[in-house]
């Protein structure tokens, strides 16, 4: 009952926080939803930095909207912004990702920067060979790195700890594809990345005689491009870093929901989606031991064409003063006729 409460305050607020002038509904089975140019479960997200599988974006509206280029900014807050505005006085973002498309649709290359006061402190760029395999995965041609720390990637396959990443980006390569599962391997640290795809075999027992994964190792029911649950285990039972994604049964391909779980905290961000069926925003909560800490409100700003142009994060706190927490925008370049 308590959880059904806090769904419905925070979609009252969502509501009086949003600009767009559509109205916000409860979202029903019933309800029908147009292709979204935002893969929601793959973008935006801290699984979004996992490079070798490019599915942030739905390739066909790509294709369709003749888009070559995506220029995605993050700005950060200072203090002489608006708490009620959605612009930000700088003009210097935090970061700046370019993705690039050929006339398929298909992401081929991605060019990542990063600023710090007003400077570009580092850039990492990816190239991909352009068309993904049918579960979403794409092998990354080379990458370069400019900066004045170390390069990010580990020389002569010697296995990385992931705490000494120079930036969080991860590689992957394909090992094996079974009728079960899926097996990738990480270019720097050596661990495992286990897709089970069928729902037999996500018992724990199951799952440890199949592929004996080590506390490092990643496993993921689903798919790539559809997982449901993504975890880490111990001993065979204890599991941890628990993400879970839900989905509406009569629209499998329509998140929900996002959860992760690591212990003493609970994140949970739950999608809101207006009349005609298109995602207006989302909201990050957290808990800790099922008391509520805080929330993000976020909110998705859309051109005429039904393309996302702005997305505004808005922190709360437990006495509901707002302030503004950061801004994202997105600008397109056009193939020509």
């Amino acid at each position: 009952m308590r959880k059904n409460l806090h769904t419905f305050c925070a979609v009252l607020l969502l509501l009086t926080s949003c600009n767009s002038g559509d109205s916000v509904v409860l979202t029903t089975e019933k309800q029908t939803y147009p292709a979204s140019l935002l893969n929601l479960s793959t973008l935006l997200i801290e699984d979004e930095n996992d490079v070798s599988f490019p599915m942030w974006f739905n390739d066909s509206m790509i294709k369709a909207h003749r888009i070559k280029k995506i220029t995605r900014k993050s700005f950060p807050r200072n203090n002489f912004d608006d708490e009620e505005s959605s612009s930000v006085s700088t003009t210097v973002p935090r970061e700046i990702r370019e993705y690039y498309f050929d006339e398929k649709g298909f992401l081929i290359q991605l060019n990542v920067h990063n600023y710090y006061d007003d400077r570009e402190i580092g850039s990492v760029l990816f190239s991909y060979s352009g068309e993904r395999d049918g579960y979403g995965f794409s092998k990354v041609k080379r990458n370069t790195f400019v900066s004045k720390t170390t390069k990010p990637f580990a020389e002569n396959d010697e296995p990385l700890d992931p705490e000494k990443r120079e930036l969080d980006f991860r590689m992957h390569e394909k090992r094996k594809t079974y009728k079960r599962c899926l097996v990738y391997q990480d270019m720097e640290t050596g661990d495992y990345l286990f897709y089970i795809l069928n729902r037999k075999f996500w018992g724990s027992l199951s799952i440890d005689s199949m592929l004996a994964p080590t506390p490092k190792d990643n496993l993921v029911w689903g798919k790539p491009n559809r997982p449901i649950k993504k975890y880490q285990v111990s001993n065979k039972v204890n599991e941890s870093n628990v993400r879970m994604i839900s989905y509406y049964k009569s629209h499998s391909k329509i998140i929900k929901s996002w959860e992760k779980k690591e212990y003493p905290f609970e994140q949970k961000r739950e999608f809101t989606y207006n009349k005609k069926g298109i995602c207006i925003g989302y909201i990050d909560s957290t808990f800790s031991e099922e008391m509520y800490v805080t929330r993000v409100v976020s909110e998705i700003q859309y051109n005429k064409k039904k393309e996302p142009i702005r997305i505004i994060h808005r922190s709360e706190n437990p006495i509901e003063e707002r302030q503004f927490f950061t801004l994202e925008s997105f600008e397109y370049e056009k193939r020509n006729r």
